[in-house]
């Protein structure tokens, strides 16, 4: 299972973010000093070097409702970091493999 935790520094476009990949072997963390930068297959290749036998094409995270969303796009992306570095959210959705 592959499971992805944001934490936000700040505002999106101001500071960065820190990604944690945990997988069952253990975790991994990376920073993001421009999370605006950060696109979707840079994300996927960044799990791939984590877990270079998982083959991900999307990921998913819940949102404040609950609701999985399914993020499969640079676009999807930008609207999940928009979500994360929300101030009014009590704490990072989890992103789950998908």
């Amino acid at each position: 299972m592959l499971l992805l935790v944001l934490n936000s520094f700040c505002a999106m476009d101001t500071e960065g973010i820190v990604i944690r990949i945990k997988t069952p072997a253990g975790d991994m963390d990376s920073s993001v000093d421009s999370p605006s930068l950060l696109g979707f297959n840079d994300l996927l290749v960044a799990i791939k070097e984590v877990m270079p036998e998982a083959t991900i094409t999307a990921f998913e995270y819940e949102d404040e409702v609950g609701d999985r969303i399914t993020v499969r796009s640079d676009e999807e992306l930008k609207a999940m970091l928009s979500y994360v570095s929300n101030p009014e959210q009590p704490q990072p959705p989890p992103l789950l493999n998908g």
